[in-house]
Order: C-alpha cells, then structure tokens, then sequence
C-alpha cells in the first residue's frame, strides 16, 4: 500500500487560518479512498508538541464519522492507527 503524508497536500502554507486544515481533512480523506495509507503530520508544528497533529487526527476522524458514517470501531472498514498517526483501509 502506498502511504502519503497530509503535508503533500497542495496549497499548504505555514501560515494559520489560511484554510489549511480544511484541505488537508479534504487531501486526507479523498487518498484514503483512493486506497493509500495517510500519515497525518499538520502542516503546522511548534516545538516538540504533537498538538496540532492530534487536532488534524481529530477532524478528519470527526468528518469520517459525520459524513463518512465511519467508527474506530474494530469491525470498521478503516484502520485507525492514533499511535503512528496513520489511517488506512482494511485489505
């Protein structure tokens, strides 16, 4: 399976409130689909919090919820990895 990270997501700055999150929620999911395994890394970091990526885990596993119908449940479809920051689908 080929993995891709959320920070090849086209159109990321560095910069805050510039919609950038909401692309890579968008980037995410849409390869996830596509069937690559996504390793989420925000496209914002600073210092050695993990904050900002837990907060990109966080939307997309709430979009995959709401409008995906998807569950971290172990039956589910998808393969949540919170530990390695990775999402994929089952095989």
């Amino acid at each position: 399976m080929e993995r891709i990270s959320t920070l090849d997501c086209p159109g990321a700055t560095q910069t805050r409130a510039d919609g950038n999150t909401t692309r890579q929620v968008n980037f995410a999911i849409d390869h996830l689909f596509k069937g690559y395994e996504v390793h989420i890394k925000d496209h914002w970091q600073e210092g050695e919090s993990n904050l900002a990526n837990n907060f990109l885990y966080d939307k997309i596993m709430n979009r995959l919820l709401t409008e995906h119908r998807f569950s971290a449940r172990p039956e589910s479809d998808i393969s949540f990895d919170r530990r390695r920051m990775t999402l994929s689908i089952k095989t």
